[in-house]
């Protein structure tokens, strides 16, 4: 799965509008769910196809709770490579394996906003 995938099972399911205003409607979404803070890491996988498949899951799901009728992406998804260095007692440093994330900045219309916009 890549990231153009992920786009589009998104955009089936909330198509994209330009008039998504970003005040008060703009999210951080990861692969592991939706971060609290800018410095929250996202959840790592094994691999970029498992992080793209989480990040979709994650996406739809976060869409649907909110009842989003049109997004807008502010920012990426953009899928992030992290080398991790482990130390063990000795201090012997290694390389773990790779692991992936996907995060994205995200803006949201809602039914409530554009119900409110039609009145």
């Amino acid at each position: 799965m890549s990231l153009d995938t992920v786009r589009s099972a998104i955009e089936a399911v909330c198509p994209v509008r330009d008039d998504v205003a970003t005040e008060g409607n703009t999210f951080r979404l990861t692969s592991g769910g939706v971060a609290e803070s800018l410095f929250q890491e996202p959840a790592f996988w094994a691999s970029d196809k498992l992080a793209c498949e989480a990040f979709r899951d994650q996406a739809l799901a976060f869409l649907k709770a909110k009842n989003a009728v049109g997004h807008r992406m502010l920012d990426g998804p953009h899928l992030d490579k992290w080398q991790i260095t482990v130390t063990d007692a000795k201090h012997t440093h290694r390389i773990a394996e790779p692991r992936w994330s996907v995060t994205c900045k995200i803006a949201i219309f809602t039914e409530a906003a554009q119900a409110s916009q039609a009145a």
